[in-house]
């Protein structure tokens, strides 16, 4: 089984101060013998989230305090990554050509296929990214502890045949 980690779920689950660690704990701790999948967007936005918050975040080792604060960001994200023992994978992207009226656009694939859900699932932009990374990536379950996504596993699961885990919202 394979089971995509969303970006909130990765980052509660090693940060101890999170008030969603616990549950994070919980989700994670639950699955067994489950290959955890994180993207290269899932990089990005740890990045933009942790350079934001390294201050005041605790995890659970010390940082070198000689590090830059970028190197900080990426030590937390490696150890995110070996702590879910997760696998990072990249899609490869093709252009695809798109009519609009009186227009043609070049789109990469994915962000065609984002605005295909984007109606029916009405989420944010980098959640939508997600899924549909998720979807492309043939993943059996998305974790996340999102309530916009979490109020949206029925249609994921229909549409896309991906289970949405937990199946409360926290």
């Amino acid at each position: 089984m394979k089971a995509y980690v969303d970006t909130g779920l990765a980052l509660a689950y090693i940060i101890t101060n999170d008030p969603n660690h616990q549950i994070a704990k919980n989700v994670i701790d639950s699955f067994k013998n489950v290959r955890f999948i994180l993207s290269d967007l899932s990089i990005l936005e740890m990045t933009s989230v942790l350079s934001r918050t390294i201050d005041f975040i605790k995890i659970p080792f010390k940082l070198v305090e000689e590090l830059k604060p970028h190197e900080k960001v990426i030590s937390i994200i490696a150890f995110c990554i070996r702590k879910l023992n997760a696998e990072v994978c990249s899609l490869k992207i093709k252009k695809i050509r798109q009519t609009f009226p009186g227009m043609i656009i070049e789109l990469n694939d994915l962000m065609y296929d984002a605005m295909q859900l984007a109606s029916e699932l009405r989420l944010r932009t980098l959640d939508l990214l997600h899924i549909t990374i998720a979807k492309r990536l043939n993943v059996d379950a998305f974790l996340t502890l999102d309530r916009e996504i979490l109020k949206k596993a029925d249609i994921i699961e229909r549409k896309l045949g991906m289970k949405v885990f937990p199946s409360q919202v926290p």
